[in-house]
This record gives C-alpha cells, sequence and structure tokens, in this order.
C-alpha cells in the first residue's frame, strides 16, 4: 500500500517536466547564421522557451549586417526533431528559422527574410546551447 503514494507523487512531479523530444529545444542558445553563399550574416542569442503544447516564446538578441537588437520577442513550435521560430513576430518583417535537432543539443537549418511579399531565402543556422554569446557576425 505504501507503492501508491509514491507512485501518485512520481506521476505528478513528472507532469511538469517537459519530454525529451520538447526539453531539447529548451533553454538559452547562441546562434550564428550565414547568408546564401555561407558568409557571416548575424548571430546572437535566442532564449526559448517551451510549453507542453509545442509552442515556443522567447526572446533573442541579434546582431549583424541590416538586423540588430535586444530583447526582442520569437515565437514558434515543434514538429517532431523541428523547430520552427519567427523572430521579431510581424506580418511584414522578421526572421523565419527552420531547424532540426543537432547532435551536442544544438539545431541547425536555414532562416529567410519575411517581406511583405513573402519569405526571401536567407542562408543557414546553427545554434547550440550555451549561456555565452558566440562571437557577432561583422
Amino acid at each position: 500500500m505504501r507503492a501508491a503514494p509514491l507512485l501518485l507523487l512520481a506521476a505528478a512531479v513528472g507532469c511538469t517536466d517537459l519530454p525529451a523530444g520538447l526539453a531539447r529545444f529548451d533553454g538559452t542558445f547562441s546562434y550564428m547564421a550565414s547568408d546564401g553563399i555561407g558568409r557571416p550574416a548575424f548571430g546572437g542569442t535566442l532564449r526559448l522557451i517551451v510549453k507542453q503544447d509545442s509552442s515556443v516564446e522567447g526572446t533573442h538578441d541579434m546582431v549583424g549586417y541590416r538586423f540588430g537588437g535586444s530583447g526582442r520577442t520569437l515565437v514558434g513550435h515543434i514538429s517532431g526533431d523541428s523547430i520552427f521560430l519567427w523572430l521579431d513576430p510581424n506580418p511584414d518583417g522578421g526572421i523565419l528559422i527552420h531547424a532540426a535537432a543537432a547532435i551536442g543539443g544544438g539545431f541547425m537549418g536555414t532562416w529567410s527574410s519575411n517581406t511583405i511579399a513573402g519569405p526571401i531565402p536567407g542562408g543557414g543556422i546553427f545554434a547550440q546551447r550555451t549561456n555565452e554569446r558566440l562571437p557577432s557576425a561583422p
């Protein structure tokens, strides 16, 4: 009879934790993005808060050519091992990121620039779990 309260406690504690598939995207990441031919474009920090329903919210800092700012908002969602982020969500702007989980706890993929006419391809992006920023792009 003693096991029942312990199981109930374990189940209650487990409900607050994210599943491993979601938890791998939760936290602080440093990232670097390149343009279409591999030159550094921008970089910074992503602070991602993943929710049980697979939605993502948070803030980001960005430094680089044509982009910049700190403490800006982001939204997104997770589907399987992929993450979709919209930095500075705005119908006429922002950066769209589509990436997949990478070995070592980060993620990598592509980014595009959102415009009123639709997304414009950007290049590649790599993010690593860290509390330290990567060097900023020139």
